[in-house]
């Protein structure tokens, strides 16, 4: 049974359920955005490749909330940033389900990105500042998974409801949600001594806990985007090229919790490993358990590899930071999510042209070997720190 969340910092278990739906209003808003602005440019008669350029301008707006997190945060403090954010973004998501040129569609996703972008970096640090160590994996998954299901949420409402009334909604969840942002100042806002790192710093110290998001980003991004042109490419039937997508987003919920569960117990380290070997291992064995017995609980693994990968980074960047650093590697940690969304569909489809077979195997067992690697020199220098002798005055 799930231990129960202390009160940490003087603050109730309530707030983490309150920033917890805020960040579910984010995922409801995006998962309903992009499919509509996508339709919506294709029946405005633009090709795939000038779409998949404007979807990209909303990863760009989650790369511009970067430089905006800490100065908004210092001038206005995390509430009424969050809460400003939030209903500037409902507001976007409301326009953008009007009648839209693709310039003004293409602003009102960068502008919503920005907005959204500036929600989850704070969001994700105040739920991180919550959470004790003893039990900060499993409700680190318990987040994110409300945010993964109601990312999925999102096209089921436009398929339901039609894409006026589910944006609609979309756009009220988050307008409401504004009115769930806790009270209480959020343990984000002192300023640390000196002046704020550049952020080729962060790349060398905490690698890991980057590339572990834009690891999980690029595989969402391919999953969504890729996997199913993939498998049809592959001679696969398109019953299964189109439910590929669902089976590895469900092994992302079930075993989110896992992982973390996991990690709790057994030390964070050796499941990020195991999260990462095991997506090496499973991107690797894709291509040829197609048309086999083995790709279904493959594609299930494979989902609850990466979900787990993502959710041990943020767990990372909790128990290694605090205040205003926290905030800081949080925002990077979206930026890199909006970098890697961006660029990693281009250029697999690029690489699809040259190695059909290969080109989305190999991009993850890549991404894979990758953060193997800034596991290993992360570890490496922790053990140079802790093992060099102190130096003498």
């Amino acid at each position: 049974m799930t231990a129960p969340l202390p009160q940490t910092l003087n603050l109730p278990m309530a707030d983490f359920w309150r920033l917890t739906l805020l960040l579910g209003a984010v995922g409801l808003a995006q998962g309903s955005l992009l499919p509509h602005a996508g339709l919506a440019l294709e029946q405005a008669g633009l090709g795939s490749g000038t779409i998949g350029l404007i979807l990209a301008s909303h990863a760009l707006g989650l790369i511009l909330a970067l430089p905006l997190t800490a100065p908004a945060l210092a001038r206005l403090g995390a509430r009424a940033t969050l809460m400003g954010a939030s209903g500037s973004a409902g507001l976007l998501v409301l326009l953008a389900s009007q009648p839209l040129t693709p310039p003004a569609l293409t602003l009102a996703l960068v502008l919503s990105g920005i907005a959204l972008g500036l929600v989850f970096n704070l969001v994700e640090a105040w739920v991180n500042s919550l959470l004790p160590d003893a039990s900060r994996g499993r409700w680190l998954a318990i987040h994110c998974t409300v945010y993964t299901l109601c990312q999925l949420a999102g096209p089921l409402l436009l398929d339901a409801l039609g894409h006026a009334v589910g944006l609609g909604l979309a756009a009220l969840g988050l307008g409401l949600t504004t009115g769930l942002v806790p009270r209480q100042g959020a343990p984000l806002e002192e300023d640390p001594e000196g002046s704020p790192e550049p952020w080729h710093h962060w790349l060398r110290e905490a690698p890991a806990i980057l590339w572990g998001t834009g690891l999980f980003a690029l595989f969402d991004a391919l999953i969504l985007g890729i996997l199913p042109l993939y498998l049809i490419q592959q001679g696969q039937p398109v019953s299964l090229a189109l439910g590929a997508a669902s089976l590895v987003l469900a092994g992302d919920c079930a075993l989110e919790w896992v992982m973390g569960w996991l990690a709790d117990r057994l030390g964070r380290l050796p499941v990020q490993l195991g999260c990462g070997a095991g997506l090496l291992g499973c991107a690797l064995a894709l291509p040829a358990s197609l048309g086999t017995p083995f790709a279904s609980p493959l594609l299930f693994l494979m989902g609850g590899a990466a979900g787990g990968i993502y959710v041990l980074a943020v767990m990372s960047a909790g128990q290694r930071y605090n205040g205003a650093r926290l905030v800081r590697i949080t925002a990077l940690q979206g930026a890199v999510w909006g970098l890697a969304g961006c660029l990693g569909p281009a250029l697999t489809g690029l690489l699809m042209d040259l190695g059909p077979r290969w080109a989305l195997p190999g991009m993850l067992a890549g991404g894979s070997l990758l953060l193997l690697l800034t596991l290993a020199l992360e570890t490496a220098r922790a053990g140079n720190a802790v093992s060099s002798p102190p130096t003498l005055p």
